[in-house]
């Protein structure tokens, strides 16, 4: 089985970041670009799914509508998942703009702490509505 091409203008786009691609990067700063990403897709995978779920079963919890709690987490879920595009966005243009890349530059660390505070800050606020919707 042959792997998508990763070449300008194919179309396709790699599953992460191909090591032949970037040789004078260590393998350390490739394995931390790769763990980055594949974190920062995770969340933004769970802040996806956390707020469709509350959405879709929202009136066989409450039998009403949202109240102030999921309301604001589900605000804090959609800047989690801001966050995190822009966490993987700033993790691509520092592999192309740095000499040295590193997933602490300032711009990469800024989005990444929005995405996972926001996260942290949203699944409590879930937490405290369904405590206060028994």
């Amino acid at each position: 089985m042959s792997r998508p091409s990763s070449e300008p203008g194919t179309g396709s786009v790699p599953d992460s970041i191909p090591s032949a691609d970037l040789p004078e990067l260590s393998e350390r700063t490739r394995t931390a670009f790769a763990f980055a990403q594949e974190g920062a897709k995770q969340l933004i995978t769970l802040a996806t799914g956390v707020t469709a779920l509350t959405v879709t079963f929202l009136k066989d919890i409450t039998g009403t509508g949202p109240n102030g709690w999921l309301i604001a987490a589900w605000f804090l879920y959609v800047a989690s998942i801001v966050g995190g595009v822009a966490t993987l966005m700033t993790l691509t243009g520092n592999l192309e703009m740095r000499p040295k890349p590193t997933i602490y530059e300032k711009n990469t660390l800024v989005f990444s702490l929005t995405q996972v505070l926001s996260f942290a800050a949203a699944t409590l606020l879930v937490v405290v509505f369904g405590v206060t919707a028994l």
